[in-house]
């Protein structure tokens, strides 16, 4: 497998980069991050070689930690068709957003969180930390993460606080100024959108159509891990059931990430599907 991502990764890079330097390190960490998440399992090189007119220039070694088996892929293990369809748009989408998604500690969170041998309470938090991190980013590289234009917002904030105030003051005569301060700071807030919300508009705007029951199904498994430690009791799903549709929503998420049109395995459903971006709006 390592062999057939070397072979990849050198036409992707060839290919989509001509006349860039990119390090034979780099690329091969590149490669070995996106056959993890493709494979759900940390998969890490430990030597390459460079050649020069046909013959071996240099070999290098480096230490690497390994982590246990995991076996919850994104992708099907059928042969490496998959990958060939997978891994040069991938590569290129790395090397393009790995400054804003910061795709190396993506991945390896996204791993982590498949690895057995940890509680599934743990490994479903992973999940959620994954899934509040690509908000978070949404949220400050794009305005879909907001009810309001953001900057109209921020320039009205003033006039807001102010008549907030007078209405604080009329309804609570006796309120102290720090508890009137304490209020009127949360008033930017007002304006985000709710995570269920926000984490639609990263689907559309990612080109996908957002399933309401699923996201509304993560939200109730997150909101009972952070608040009680343990999986919500009010759905018929089973607790791994529960920790599937985490799983399953970070996967097509990324997946979009890497602008993958391909057949993927939804661990929500249990079963193959495909990336279908047709007929989606994605303002």
């Amino acid at each position: 497998m390592l062999k057939l991502c070397e072979e990849l990764v050198s036409l992707v890079s060839r290919s989509f980069y001509p006349g860039a330097n990119i390090p034979a390190g780099h690329s091969k960490r590149r490669s070995a991050d996106l056959v993890s998440f493709a494979r759900g399992t940390r998969v890490n090189w430990i030597s390459y070689k460079t050649y020069t007119g046909g013959r071996i220039a240099q070999i290098c070694y480096q230490d690497r930690v390994t982590k246990k088996y995991a076996n919850l892929p994104v992708l099907n293990q059928v042969g490496d068709n998959d990958l060939l369809d997978f891994l040069p748009p991938a590569f290129e989408a790395y090397i393009d957003n790995e400054v804003t998604w910061e795709f190396e500690k993506l991945i390896a969170a996204i791993v982590d969180s498949k690895q057995e041998g940890d509680y599934l309470e743990n490994r479903s938090l992973k999940c959620v930390a994954v899934l509040e991190f690509l908000n978070s980013v949404f949220q400050e590289n794009s305005s879909s993460g907001y009810i309001l234009n953001p900057a109209d917002f921020e320039n009205n904030i003033g006039v807001l606080e102010q008549k907030v105030r007078v209405s604080l003051t009329q309804v609570f005569p006796d309120i102290s100024e720090p508890d009137m301060t304490r209020i009127c700071a949360k008033l930017k807030s007002l304006n985000r959108r709710s995570f269920q919300n926000s984490i639609k508009s990263l689907h559309r705007v990612q080109g996908l159509k957002p399933d309401s029951n699923q996201i509304n199904k993560f939200v109730t498994i997150r909101n009972s891990l952070v608040h009680s430690l343990s999986f919500s009791s009010s759905m018929s799903k089973t607790e791994f059931e529960q920790y599937r549709t985490l799983i399953g929503l970070n996967d097509r998420l990324v997946l979009s990430l890497f602008s993958y049109k391909g057949v993927y395995y939804d661990w929500h459903k249990d079963e193959s599907v495909n990336m279908n971006y047709s007929n989606i709006q994605t303002t």
